[in-house]
């Protein structure tokens, strides 16, 4: 994927070039990286995106580290 596509991806309803995709007959409604953003953000996750342009693309989602956990961790002897 370009880097022109990854800053749009999220955007609502983007779809990249149908001739750059693989399958021809599987299309989507632009609306998938648009609402998982969303309900990351809503959770305080993030989405990456890595791509190498010609080979494939790679979506990371990192989760944030509980307040609950970190709080365990703290208090614990073998920390």
């Amino acid at each position: 994927m370009s880097e022109e596509n990854l800053e749009k991806v999220f955007d609502r309803f983007y779809q990249v070039d149908i001739s750059r995709t693989r399958s021809i007959t599987a299309r989507g409604s632009g609306l998938g990286l648009s609402l998982a953003r969303e309900l990351a953000g809503a959770v305080g996750a993030e989405i990456k995106l890595f791509s190498t342009e010609g080979v494939g693309t790679e979506a990371c989602i990192i989760l944030p580290q509980s307040r609950l956990e970190s709080s365990a961790r703290s208090l614990s002897p073998l920390s």
